[in-house]
């Protein structure tokens, strides 16, 4: 649709109360957006700088920030939203229906994408970004359409990454070195995930994993990824309770809770690393402490400060970040779509993918190197804010 919903929130609903509008959160989805599209779409990966290359396995880089923060950002947007329905006397049944709708709408688009870049159905993979993104979208606003606010919330959240540290704990299988339990391919959630899928694959063909034993987007992952959406609904109640006067109650529980989480889950990661594969409990609490962090950074000087009026640099990433914030969705589909277009050979004689001769060509012509690649990714991301800008400027927003 190209208007608002009436009803349950979208993942990409925008984050206002009354006349006014919390732009820093749109503005951190948008950069969120756009800095997962630059990771996503180097010019080639073999000379790519390392923040922008995901951890192989323990660890934490900046690409490792991408899909936490995202729905982080999600988390925050289900109470304003959710919150005007209740307030409006909107039925709770209707709401129940809508979030229902809008999760198998993210799960059925995110299958639809892989069967478009896989060719078909057959062993076609159905873990995958927009699938986990409606899960946890559905359980976050259902536990907030439910009646959860911050006591309950926060009770949950604890226990999903606790209940989350203890299962892998308790299931471990034979590793060589390391922990057992973080073993790469005898963990739990790799080994539930081999048998879903393998189960699913001889039902239907379809269920292969992406990392061919294991997949980032499995199963198991579902529960520490629950969490992190609950620290972003926490992070909106308060932002939303406390928006009428009260900037300083926001800019401490943004910063003393997000300082804690991170501390917390640094100190945890000396037991249970770092781990975006595995959506570690420690993982969790590091991203959402650094997310508040971040987040309170610009409410300070975008919302409360409005600094961007009398500077010219942050009114630029203001805007930009509000463009690529208005249908991120849509801007990620594009990048998503247009990847798999350009990893086509365009003629019979072609000998290279579009995206290769292009980057071969336009950017890569001198030997290869890691900015040379970034330059690519660039001007991929500059690509894919054409439509953003096209559509922000028309004030269409595009809800699932």
């Amino acid at each position: 649709m190209r208007e608002r919903y009436r009803g349950a929130p979208s993942p990409s609903d925008g984050i206002a109360l009354g006349r006014g509008r919390v732009e820093s959160l749109d503005v951190l989805r948008g950069l969120t957006i756009a800095l997962m599209i630059l990771v996503n779409n180097p010019g080639d990966w073999a000379h790519t700088f390392w923040p922008l290359l995901h951890a192989h396995w323990n660890g934490l880089t900046l690409a490792d920030l991408v899909f936490p923060s995202f729905l982080f950002i999600m988390g925050c947007a289900i109470p304003f939203a959710l919150g005007r329905c209740l307030e409006k006397g909107e039925r709770r049944r209707r709401l129940w229906r809508e979030i229902a709708q809008r999760s198998v709408a993210l799960v059925l688009l995110g299958i639809g994408l892989n069967a478009l870049g896989h060719g078909g159905f057959h062993d076609l993979r159905v873990y995958g970004v927009l699938q986990h993104l409606g899960v946890c979208y559905a359980f976050g606003a259902g536990l907030y359409l439910a009646g959860l606010r911050l006591r309950g919330l926060s009770v949950a959240a604890a226990l999903l990454v606790l209940v989350y540290y203890l299962l892998l704990l308790a299931f471990p299988e034979a590793a060589a070195g390391g922990p057992a339990f973080m073993d790469p391919h005898g963990n739990l959630a790799a080994r539930l995930d081999r048998l879903a899928m393998g189960a699913l694959h001889d039902l239907t063909g379809m269920g292969v994993l992406y990392e061919g034993d294991r997949d980032p987007e499995g199963l198991l992952t579902l529960v520490p990824s629950g969490a992190t959406l609950l620290l972003g609904i926490l992070s909106g109640i308060i932002i939303r309770q406390d928006l009428r006067g009260h900037p300083r109650r926001i800019l401490g529980f943004l910063r003393l809770t997000g300082g804690g989480l991170l501390v917390t889950g640094l100190v945890w990661s000396l037991i249970f690393p770092l781990n975006k594969n595995l959506w570690t409990s420690s993982y969790v609490l590091v991203c959402g402490g650094l997310d508040m962090l971040a987040l309170s950074w610009l409410y300070d000087w975008v919302d409360v400060r409005q600094a961007q009026r009398g500077n010219t640099a942050l009114r630029g990433m203001v805007r930009f970040g509000v463009v690529f914030g208005a249908n991120p969705i849509v801007a990620y589909l594009f990048s998503e779509i247009l990847a798999i277009v350009l990893g086509w050979h365009w003629s019979a004689a072609a000998t290279l993918p579009a995206g290769s001769w292009l980057y071969e060509n336009l950017f890569g012509p001198a030997p290869a190197s890691d900015g040379a690649s970034l330059i690519y990714a660039v001007a991929y991301v500059a690509v894919c804010f054409i439509p953003s800008y096209w559509l922000w400027h028309r004030k269409i927003v595009i809800r699932l």
